[in-house]
């Protein structure tokens, strides 16, 4: 008796519909944005902004007061693809070559799923970066991301946040510079970067705020006397460490994230190739970013790396020490002179 397998679809095939979502919308911040599908390269994003005006009602007449504006923000995509290549000989004489089949089987795929899921893992966390950090005067960057167009973008709120602040000092003034319109939104979030979430956290637990909430991931937690969240967001990270030192404060709907998804211009395909005897993989997607509302954003930058609570305690403690050592001092000088 065998497992008789020729009869089912392979799993990229399979699962294509699956699979191509998780890969352009799995990214953890993308999945919280407004998603604007139908993007081909470039689109209008057409917002309306209705402000009524109120009048004194004690008289008649009519006093039309009131504007009705449309803005518009265009949200440009690249097309991005990733095109890799497996040959499964390689895998011979060693444990793995267990899995694979030569002859009427040469077109298995070995380690088919496994390898699929570790791509779709693979861009998510490089997707998580370019939405945030991507910057296309940079070699291989292929769009703008988040921080460049919210830093270009007329009207957003900037606050430049002095060295010798701390993490909690820092998020606190950009806390403050939130527009009051937004302040009751229930996805208002300060974004910041793993290095200051870190150090905001600990802080907490040094100011014995022991009161405060995190969500289940341990990824967000509740500003102090707020209902603001302080999240920590990976596409923060930086090795180069200045846009570490990033915090964006807005809703999260107010960041849009453009791709197609209604043409066939998003494709994920796995196939046997005979011309080169190896297994390839294709993935085709496009994706851009934008800010809808720029007026409702805080961006804060940091000069420096957060400073540690603790330095800034001990060189209090240090100068009461130091304090009390010469009142100390002069009490016994004047000891002296008065015997």
């Amino acid at each position: 008796m065998a497992f008789v397998v020729s009869g089912l679809a392979d799993y990229v095939q399979n699962n294509r519909e699956i699979i191509l979502k998780d890969i352009v919308l799995g990214a953890d911040s993308i999945s919280r944005m407004t998603i604007q599908p139908g993007v081909k390269k470039s689109a209008d994003l057409n917002f309306l902004n209705v402000v009524p005006a109120l009048q004194s009602g004690a008289s008649c007449g009519w006093n039309a007061s009131g504007d009705a504006t449309f803005t518009a923000r265009t949200i440009t995509t690249a097309a991005i693809k990733v095109n890799m290549a497996f040959c499964k000989k390689t895998l011979l004489g060693k444990w793995t070559e267990y899995a694979v089949r030569f002859g009427a089987n040469n077109e298995e795929f070995p380690f088919e799923q496994y390898i699929i899921d570790e791509v779709i893992k693979g861009i998510k966390v490089k997707m998580e970066k370019a939405v945030w950090q991507w910057d296309t005067t940079n070699t291989g960057e292929l769009f703008d991301g988040l921080l460049k167009i919210i830093n270009a973008a007329s009207g957003t709120i900037k606050e430049t946040i002095s060295s010798g602040k701390s993490a909690y000092d820092a998020i606190y003034q950009v806390f403050m510079a939130i527009p009051t319109e937004i302040l009751d939104k229930e996805d208002l979030a300060i974004n910041v970067s793993p290095l200051v979430f870190r150090a905001f956290c600990k802080e907490l637990t040094d100011k014995n705020m022991f009161h405060y909430t995190a969500d289940g991931s341990k990824t967000e937690v509740i500003l102090p006397g707020t209902s603001c969240k302080v999240r920590m967001v990976k596409g923060l990270a930086d090795s180069v460490g200045h846009l570490e030192r990033k915090i964006v404060a807005t809703f999260d709907k107010n960041l849009v994230y453009g791709c197609d998804m209604l043409d066939d211009a998003e494709e994920v395909k796995a196939w046997y190739s005979e011309d080169s005897d190896e297994h390839r993989i294709r993935v085709d997607f496009n994706a851009g970013v934008q800010i809808a509302f720029p007026d409702l954003c805080v961006l804060g930058t940091m000069a420096a790396d957060p400073v540690s609570p603790e330095s800034a305690q001990g060189q209090l403690a240090a100068i009461a020490a130091n304090t009390a050592e010469l009142a100390d001092t002069d009490h016994v000088y004047k000891t002296k002179e008065q015997a």
